[in-house]
């Protein structure tokens, strides 16, 4: 198996995506069977939907990349009902039977798509179904379907005559959420985005009405739109010039990674001293003088901060970096001097 790490960000954009996923669960609750396959599972998002259906007992999730299969596996660790393998759905499926082959946003990224869908035929039971979710209409085909790595969209027509080359019949094809249509035009075609993100080095960056920082001298302000959905956003000021990777990175950090501060003297005092007395109180149960009691809940605090304070945080994504966002930020001359992440019907 070639290796693989995945860079588009629209897994952990559409984690968010309820909604939509349960919609599209919707779709295909009527083919599913007690087996089920999911190529492309990601971080196991729609798996969970896989998993509520009464009739899925049985779920084989399928991941190649090497950044996101170690999330999936943690997911569904000591889960009997998910078996997860590495790697792709042609390195599995002679060995698989299954009711259902289920692959959401995955088929766009598969250069051979007709291969792809002969391997799924191999794996289904008689009676069994395919079950695709793809994009449609090449015409937005823009800079955030290439920085996704997608290799096309699809028209009805064209997803319907690569399924029957396949040895498919289909059974239903139809369209859906064309308000999202506008919005990813106007970001991959007109403004010609690359990832969700919009940098400025203006002074002030605004969102609605929710939040607003403003940039230091000779500073600059980010902002970060958290994937497809546009739910989340995160707004961040620097001093010095941040790259728009760098902002990418950041922003989709703190998106995922949800922390309470950004360094602990921004962390709630009351909340601290809870945490510190209950780690010293856990250390004493254990028989511990107060003294070592003492250093063991401070060891136990430093673990709550490295959690919670954006600064302390280990960057999310191991593959590309490794070490704290203070690191980040010290090899690149930056500091961050404040941020805020604002989510749609969120806190």
């Amino acid at each position: 198996m070639t290796e693989f790490n995945y860079s588009g960000t629209e897994l952990d954009s559409l984690a968010e995506a309820k909604n939509y996923y349960s919609w599209v669960l919707k779709q295909f609750e009527p083919f599913l069977g007690p087996t089920v396959i999911e190529a492309g599972a990601g971080i196991g998002t729609f798996s969970d939907f896989i998993l509520s259906s009464p009739k899925v007992q049985n779920l084989i999730a399928i991941e190649p990349a090497a950044n996101t299969f170690p999330e999936l596996e943690k997911k569904f660790a000591g889960n009997p009902s998910v078996q997860t393998l590495r790697g792709y759905l042609t390195d599995h499926y002679k060995d698989l039977k299954a009711n259902a082959v289920v692959a959401v946003n995955v088929l766009e990224h598969v250069e051979d798509h007709e291969g792809f869908l002969r391997e799924a035929r191999e794996a289904i039971v008689p009676g069994g179904a395919l079950l695709l979710f793809v994009p449609a209409l090449p015409a937005i085909f823009g800079s955030l379907d290439k920085a996704f790595e997608h290799h096309r969209r699809y028209t009805r027509r064209t997803i319907c005559e690569v399924i029957q080359r396949s040895g498919w019949q289909p059974r239903r094809i139809s369209y859906m959420n064309f308000p999202g249509i506008a919005a990813w035009f106007m970001a991959g075609r007109i403004v010609g985005a690359s990832t969700p993100i919009l940098t400025t080095p203006t002074p002030v960056r605004r969102v609605g009405k929710s939040a607003q920082l403003k940039a230091p001298a000779g500073g600059k302000c980010g902002l970060y739109l958290y994937g497809i959905t546009g739910k989340i956003g995160v707004i961040m000021s620097f001093t010095g010039s941040p790259s728009d990777e760098l902002i990418t990175d950041l922003g989709g950090h703190i998106a995922f990674s949800k922390p309470l501060a950004l360094d602990r003297s921004g962390m709630d005092p009351a909340a601290v001293e809870k945490e510190r007395n209950f780690a010293i109180e856990e250390a004493k149960a254990t028989g511990k003088p107060e003294q070592i009691a003492t250093k063991i809940a401070e060891g136990k605090l430093n673990a709550f901060f490295k959690e919670r304070t954006l600064l302390d945080q280990d960057f999310f994504n191991a593959q590309k970096y490794k070490g704290t966002i203070t690191q980040m930020l010290k090899e690149k001359g930056l500091t961050l001097v404040k941020y805020a992440r604002v989510e749609v019907g969120g806190q």
